[in-house]
């Protein structure tokens, strides 16, 4: 009896591990699927038409390449992951008629994949260190410009007059009094 439940539990405790593959993009048919969007760019751009729209399938490929670049640990923990997102997706319709499939790669077969990756990868660079600017800039006027000496409120125990920041400093001394008895 007991070797049946531990039988249990192994098979319990030991399945295999299944990949979702509903993340990954096939390479050789997102690459196929490119280069004939190339083509009729390339043809396009000959006859003085605009740019083709890019098929769904290539819209897909791009937002699936965005969200997995996305979950990887240096940019996972980030507040504006969307919109790094955003700029990958842009980033790669972008360019999209640079890629070149006769370029050498090491398996000598045509990698889309690859391409795309990179062009995401940086794209979520360059939106972290925009974001950090920002936020530097944010921090610097505020550290700057901000002093509690040029607030003025209006103090109720004063008929309504406007009095500097001995009202707030009183206010914060109260709350913390309140909070400490």
């Amino acid at each position: 009896m007991i070797d049946l439940e531990d039988q249990k539990l192994q098979k319990e405790v030991y399945r295999p591990v299944t990949r979702i593959t509903s993340y990954y993009v096939d390479n050789q048919k997102f690459s196929q699927a490119i280069h004939e969007y190339t083509l009729k760019c390339k043809e396009a751009a000959e006859a003085g038409k605009p740019r083709p729209p890019v098929s769904n399938y290539i819209g897909e490929c791009f937002m699936k390449i965005s969200e997995g670049v996305a979950r990887l640990n240096q940019f996972n923990r980030y507040t504006w992951k969307e919109d790094m997102i955003a700029d990958g997706i842009e980033n790669c319709l972008r360019y999209v008629t640079n890629y070149n499939i006769d370029t050498f790669t090491r398996t000598s077969n045509p990698n889309a994949f690859y391409y795309f990756s990179k062009i995401v990868y940086y794209s979520f660079i360059r939106r972290i260190k925009k974001e950090n600017r920002q936020t530097e800039i944010k921090q610097r006027y505020t550290t700057m410009n901000y002093n509690i000496d040029d607030f003025i409120f209006a103090d109720p125990q004063n008929n309504g007059e406007q009095t500097s920041s001995s009202f707030v400093e009183n206010a914060i001394c109260d709350q913390t009094h309140f909070y400490s008895d």
